[in-house]
């Protein structure tokens, strides 16, 4: 019996044990290896050499750094506000810019370009003339009267005979003999010394001002005015008288003679030519397309260049007949003037207001920009 009291009190005896002296719980997973310590690893690198260091001595003054301009001598993107190719040598070419003093001449076909300003001080060129057969006789007018230059630009001098006011045209008769210019005053004025004296002709009270002229091969001089139409002389700028009714109220902005008797004008927007020293009118261009300016190429080359107010450019190669739009990468431009080269038609310079000066070598196909 003692034995059986025995068996039953083992287990609770075992029991009273491990808890008087506790126990260390085993776990069956396998032991967790320690993570290692990592150390950064480097890879040499090659030291290179010090900067030299130039040293000034003191009280020497430091020259500040040159700077060469980036755009051929000319304003990088200048508004253009008329541009001229010499009659005489294309390669000869003149750049009135928005700016005041802001004429330059580039003497190989555009580039690259100096200034030729001395003595118009601070005023703003608007309009330009190159004599026919002088590529260094040139004219400009201003904002506040015209000037003359006998040297290619390098030096001008004021016109005193005529007013200080805008002068928005000038045209010299291909002899060269005569020159003429108008503005903001209802008159014509006549030089025939090269702009030393001058003499001026009223057109009418109604005439708000001349904005456009040019001269024709038999000598027939036409005026194109603001609200007035197109006037001609006959007689060497002595009278003048309104011709063609269909643009009697237009303001006409641009002129362009071509041949004995045609004469093209740029009339509130549109393109018109007249086959018989602007009796008769007649609209030419594409439909819808607002012209801002235009050049006609020489005789029997068939070339008209159309310039627009963000539109691009619209040519046309067989005079007039028919059009194709160019300049796509002048489609946000303001086409202020255009000219082309007597000698090479397909050879045009364009400017714009904002977006600097472009040629074409190819009709208009494709543009480069040079400023």
């Amino acid at each position: 019996m003692r034995d059986s009291i025995v068996r039953l009190l083992l287990p609770v005896l075992v029991l009273l044990a491990l808890l008087a002296g506790g126990c260390e719980q085993r776990s069956t997973d396998p032991p967790i290896e320690p993570i290692p310590t990592l150390r950064p690893t480097y890879t040499p690198v090659a030291t290179l050499p010090p900067l030299p260091v130039e040293t000034v001595s003191p009280g020497v003054p430091v020259e500040p750094p040159v700077w060469q301009p980036a755009s051929n001598g000319i304003p990088a993107q200048v508004g253009v506000a008329d541009v001229v190719v010499a009659p005489s040598d294309p390669s000869i070419v003149y750049l009135a810019a928005y700016e005041p003093g802001g004429i330059y001449r580039s003497d190989d076909g555009g580039a690259p370009w100096h200034p030729v300003a001395t003595g118009l001080g601070s005023v703003a060129p608007i309009a330009l003339a190159v004599h026919p057969e002088d590529p260094s006789a040139a004219w400009v007018g201003t904002v506040a009267g015209a000037y003359r230059t006998g040297d290619g630009g390098d030096s001008w001098h004021l016109m005193a005979d005529l007013p200080s006011m805008p002068i928005y045209a000038l045209a010299v008769s291909p002899d060269g003999a005569s020159l003429y210019a108008g503005g903001e005053a209802a008159s014509v004025w006549r030089s025939s010394d090269g702009g030393l004296t001058w003499s001026s002709v009223e057109l009418a009270d109604a005439v708000g001002g001349v904005l456009s002229l040019a001269v024709g091969y038999n000598g027939t001089a036409y005026v194109g005015t603001a609200g007035s139409g197109v006037w001609v002389s006959r007689d060497g700028g002595e009278a003048w008288a309104g011709v063609g009714d269909e643009l009697a109220l237009a303001h006409v902005t641009l002129l362009q003679t071509l041949a004995e008797d045609q004469l093209y004008a740029l009339a509130d927007n549109q393109l018109y030519v007249s086959p018989d020293q602007g009796e008769l009118w007649e609209r030419v261009g594409p439909p819808g397309f607002r012209v801002l300016s235009f050049a006609v190429g020489p005789a029997g080359s068939g070339r008209i260049y159309l310039g627009s107010q963000g539109n691009g450019i619209a040519v046309s190669q067989d005079g007039g007949i028919s059009w194709k739009r160019e300049g796509d990468e002048l489609r946000y431009a303001d086409i202020t003037c255009l000219a082309v080269d007597a000698g090479a038609p397909d050879v045009v310079y364009l400017g714009t207001r904002y977006h600097g000066l472009y040629r074409s070598g190819d009709a208009g196909a494709s543009w480069a920009l040079l400023t």
